[in-house]
């Protein structure tokens, strides 16, 4: 019986439609948005999104090759984050341009209509903002 809860849980989620992707992306950018001003706990997203800031020509960032499974409360999503112009830099730590990430999304609907937000737990032992379900790890040239 658990087996096939643990199985049921991770099925490939029916197509989504182009407003509910759309809705997934923009939960990705403000995610990374916030993450990158308070520190939400994803380190390498918070550098990937930061590097190039500090230029007048700050490089494009892209999301590609969204996927996503059905969890109980929302969607488990993998994704690549990648930023034109290679390697950059911020607060004086090397970032890199290519991320691989994977992050739980919430199904409801926020104060501007979209209908995925990702999911945040309440702050760690030490205090401070909540943390992100995003994780990011860097990935190699593709």
């Amino acid at each position: 019986m658990l087996a096939s809860l643990a199985l049921l849980a991770m099925v490939p989620v029916d197509p989504l439609d182009r407003a509910e992707i759309g809705d997934l992306y923009d939960a990705i950018w403000g995610d990374l948005e916030s993450n990158a001003r308070i520190d939400n706990h994803n380190r390498l997203a918070r550098l990937w999104y930061n590097a190039g800031a500090e230029h007048p020509e700050t490089p494009d960032l892209h999301i590609r090759d969204l996927s996503c499974r059905a969890r109980s409360r929302g969607l488990h999503c993998t994704f690549i984050l990648f930023r034109d112009g290679g390697i950059g830099v911020a607060y004086g730590e090397p970032a890199p341009d290519r991320l691989s990430c994977h992050a739980d999304f919430d199904r409801q609907i926020d104060v501007e209509g979209h209908r995925f937000t990702v999911r945040h737990l309440l702050p760690g032992a030490e205090g401070g903002h909540s943390r992100t379900t995003m994780e990011c790890r860097r990935a190699a040239a593709g």
